[in-house]
């Protein structure tokens, strides 16, 4: 007998097939809940990245990830900016996917969409021009922590717990972040921290390299960012482009990404997925 459920999955978009940016945005779209605001400083160059659902401690929604979509694709364009700070509203940074939309999706279908779609969005935020610097403080778990490495820069507020948590829920990385987390602590942590999934504290973070800049006042952070602007938006830019160049080049990310998407898609949708997500296990 047909359920609604299969009449639905069988009406679905086939994503290995027909994927498309704008199918993805449309789709994404519909899942409501928060906002991600871009905020620009045209005088001093220096934009910030607002991930906003504080009632979720700002886990992404589908539209928040349409919404970061859109925020990167404007600075790409914007030729007069030097830094882009990526922050949570209130009192986190972000604790991934919200609850109620990644069990909207927790079918490996979708699960190639979603995978593909962020993958290309945070791949796009670390190649901007603009040099990327994430302030964490409260907590980064599971996707939270693949935005929060995704930028060039991580500074953190005392206090701040960031986790790889992905492993809690039975799965890998869905964001395309395993690359960009080896990159930043090494084969050997990034394979600890991901089949532990535990939850860093500032000490270890700071001693795996995961951390650049600790504060505890907001206004030190304040005074590490004015450094950025001291010297000519064209300087900075080219500091940045120098260093890709030279740590980037002959990577191909997209096929890392591609290669992570088949063991993402493999266990999301999985039992032992959806039976974490049921218990949320994600926060124990």
């Amino acid at each position: 007998m047909l359920t609604m459920r299969s009449v639905i999955r069988g009406l679905a978009t086939d994503w290995r097939q027909s994927y498309s940016p704008e199918a993805a945005k449309s789709f994404l779209q519909k899942f409501a809940g928060g906002q991600v605001r871009l905020e620009k400083d045209e005088g001093k160059g220096v934009a910030k990245i607002v991930l906003d659902h504080q009632e979720k401690k700002n886990a992404f929604s589908g539209k928040m990830m349409v919404d970061l979509e859109a925020a990167v694709t404007d600075l790409e364009s914007w030729g007069t900016g030097r830094l882009v700070i990526v922050e949570g509203a209130g009192s986190d940074f972000c604790t991934g996917g919200d609850l109620s939309f990644m069990k909207a999706i927790a079918n490996s279908n979708d699960a190639y969409m979603m995978n593909k779609f962020m993958g290309s969005t945070l791949r796009r935020l670390r190649q901007l021009p603009l040099v990327s610097i994430a302030n964490g403080y409260g907590f980064a778990l599971g996707g939270g922590s693949e935005v929060y490495t995704t930028c060039d820069i991580r500074a953190a507020k005392t206090g701040f717990k960031v986790g790889y948590v992905q492993g809690r829920l039975g799965v890998s990385p869905g964001w395309g972040g395993t690359a960009k987390i080896a990159d930043t602590v090494g084969r050997a942590r990034a394979i600890e921290f991901l089949a532990t999934a535990k939850v860093l504290d500032i000490k270890t973070a700071v001693d795996a390299g995961l951390i650049n800049f600790v504060y505890d006042d907001p206004k030190e952070f304040d005074a590490y960012i004015q450094k950025f602007t001291k010297n000519s938006v064209q300087a900075v830019r080219g500091a940045k482009l120098c260093i890709s160049n030279s740590v980037d080049a002959g990577v191909n990310h997209e096929a890392q990404e591609a290669a992570d998407r088949e063991v993402f898609t493999s266990l999301w949708g999985s039992k032992g997925h959806l039976d974490a997500v049921a218990q949320n296990l994600k926060h124990k």
